[in-house]
């Protein structure tokens, strides 16, 4: 199943529904998954949950319905609130402004666009499979977490691209998120040994994982890259 295609129809699905309970095993319909391991997905990809991504929508589409006059009422029921006051107070929350005061003040909002997901430049449509894997060796480095995933990632293999040139180059090379209680880790791994890699092992599971490959210039690179969560 390709990823993008599959996540481009669920965010279309939460638009055309954004006014109405959005329940998530629906959502994961679009990937083929469970809605535990679609969350796990959208969560990678993006740096934040979906349902995260839906209440910044409906916010946003709330700041715009104000603006042109609807009441603090109505656009409560329409984010899915029971009264104005919750609404209100979760709005200010967010945007340090009373729902009230927004037609009349001049206030810079935050603005969450629809998603738009495309290929990477890096990597063609990327598939996805969910499969039994027993415990593995592999040699790698790592990064911590802190933003969004294919950001961090895109620097992070071309920082090792120029410190492992020759390594790097044709070998089959795998990604895996390790995730920790407070952070997550992002392995880049071989299956070949370097004095200067660590040692890393995928624990025997089920994992999710991601296959792509790799574009070089305008032609598809020799190798297939992994990414692999274990779920």
């Amino acid at each position: 199943m390709n990823l993008y295609d599959g996540l481009n129809e669920m965010v279309s699905y939460i638009e055309q529904h954004i006014d109405e309970k959005i329940e998530m095993p629906v959502l994961a319909k679009f990937l083929g998954c469970s809605a535990y391991t679609m969350q796990r997905i959208f969560s990678m990809m993006i740096g934040f949950t979906v349902t995260d991504y839906i209440r910044k929508r409906r916010m946003s589409l709330a700041v715009l319905k104000l603006k042109e006059g609807a009441s603090v009422l109505d656009v409560a029921l329409f984010c899915g609130y029971s009264s104005g006051e919750a609404f209100s107070r979760k709005f200010y929350e967010v945007y340090k402004i009373h729902p009230k005061d927004v037609k009349n003040k001049k206030v810079e909002l935050t603005f969450q666009p629809i998603l738009k997901f495309e290929p990477q430049s890096y990597s063609s449509n990327i598939t996805y499979r969910i499969e039994e894997e027993s415990r593995q060796l592999f040699y790698g480095a790592y990064r911590c977490v802190t933003r969004s995933i294919p950001k961090m990632a895109e620097l992070f293999w071309k920082e090792m691209k120029e410190k492992y040139p020759s390594l790097l180059e044709n070998l089959p090379r795998y990604a895996v998120i390790e995730e920790k209680e407070e952070y997550s880790r992002y392995w880049i791994l071989l299956k070949e040994s370097h004095e200067n890699l660590e040692p890393f092992y995928i624990p025997e599971g089920k994992w999710l994982v991601f296959k792509g490959k790799v574009l070089k210039g305008r032609k598809l690179n020799n190798y297939v890259l992994q990414y692999m969560i274990l779920i």
